[in-house]
């Protein structure tokens, strides 16, 4: 079972009381495990990485890098299971079943592994397919969108600009002047952008980041080369796949499981890089997904449709709209709701930071 079963007590499930001679394998990176599960040694066996405490809520290694690990002690671990591997971690990343520094920690086993595999020393020939690691921008689909596209649908910045709000699109715009990047320029296709302006981007955002609330605006990822024209991120790749799980539900809500088994192994043909044209489908959809998140994000907090109840708790309304056909899916719809939560976070973290500035400013010497 992949990715699955381990928060469920198979062997009532399944009946194994009934079959003895059936054996489960369970490679679930979810936590908590059913105590059941974990109890059983004879006939559930749980492919646990070690990571994380099995009885709270939690991830472990993604059950791709579980896969990679096994694969690796029979000495069958091939360049392209590390490659599924990597696509793996990062989705646990980007869509924030991990933290930050437990991804940190993954990637650096990672690189080791990317190191021995993709030696640069081999010929032109060995290295068609390759796997090399370089950082990534905290922006969606970079370089398959325009850079202000990316910029404002990215769940990073657009909820540390405040992109709901005028100032917020105001400061998005003054970015791009400081970096003396035209806004005509910022909003053409990024393959399209000519090459001073897509090194500028990568020049001037350092000097910038902080100044617009955009520090950590990299994280360490991993690339991949197919052929000698082909090179995708490991997020791209995320991105693409998702976007083809999601896709089946943007025709109507009622969604039949021969539609949910046909995207399923669409998304599993996007993987395939000699697929390219599914990749670059992905990529459009995906796009359409992230910009009816975002839309619909901005609307509910322009209408205070988001309401606080006791302690931290909240709830938000959703009102019928033309793009309430993405969020039959329940992926999208948890994306939509930790983009809210995100927002909830920075902006109360900023305004217990306004609040300290100004008592301090206020304070007098005794």
């Amino acid at each position: 079972m992949i990715n699955c079963g381990g928060s469920l007590d198979l062997y009532e499930l399944l009946g194994l009381k009934d079959n003895e001679e059936a054996m489960i394998f369970v490679a679930d990176s979810r936590r908590p495990y059913a105590t059941a599960n974990v109890e059983d040694k004879r006939q559930i066996f749980l492919m646990d990485d070690g990571t994380g405490d099995i009885d709270t809520s939690a991830y472990g290694l993604c059950a791709a890098g579980i896969m990679y690990v096994l694969a690796t002690q029979i000495n069958k671990a091939e360049n392209e299971l590390l490659w599924y591997s990597i696509i793996g971690l990062t989705d646990q990343y980007l869509h924030q079943y991990i933290d930050h520094q437990r991804y940190l920690e993954d990637v650096e086993q990672f690189k080791i592994d990317v190191l021995m595999k993709n030696n640069t020393s081999k010929s032109n020939e060995d290295m068609v397919d390759k796997i090399y690691v370089n950082n990534e921008l905290h922006f969606m689909l970079l370089k398959h969108w325009s850079i202000y596209d990316s910029m404002y649908n990215s769940r990073f910045v657009a909820i540390r600009l405040g992109i709901w709000k005028t100032k917020g699109k105001r400061n998005l715009e003054m970015l791009f002047a400081k970096m003396g990047m035209p806004l005509e320029q910022a909003q053409q296709g990024y393959n399209n952008l000519p090459k001073k302006y897509k090194d500028l981007l990568f020049n001037k955002l350092e000097m910038f980041s902080s100044e617009f609330n955009l520090d950590g605006y990299t994280y360490p990822s991993f690339y991949k080369t197919s052929g000698f024209h082909r090179t995708v991120s490991a997020a791209d790749m995320v991105y693409a796949t998702t976007a083809h799980l999601e896709s089946t539900y943007n025709v109507n809500k009622m969604v039949t499981s021969d539609q949910v088994m046909k995207n399923f192994w669409t998304a599993y043909d996007c993987l395939n890089l000699n697929k390219f044209d599914l990749v670059l489908k992905g990529f459009e959809e995906a796009m359409e997904i992230q910009k009816a998140i975002v839309r619909q994000a901005v609307s509910m907090i322009q209408k205070k449709q988001i309401v606080q109840l006791s302690g931290p708790f909240r709830y938000a309304i959703m009102n019928e709209t033309a793009d309430m056909k993405f969020f039959a899916h329940p992926l999208t719809l948890s994306k939509l709701a930790q983009f809210l939560v995100d927002t909830i976070i920075v902006r109360d973290s900023l305004n217990k930071s306004v609040s300290y500035t100004h008592l301090r400013a206020h304070e007098t010497p005794e």
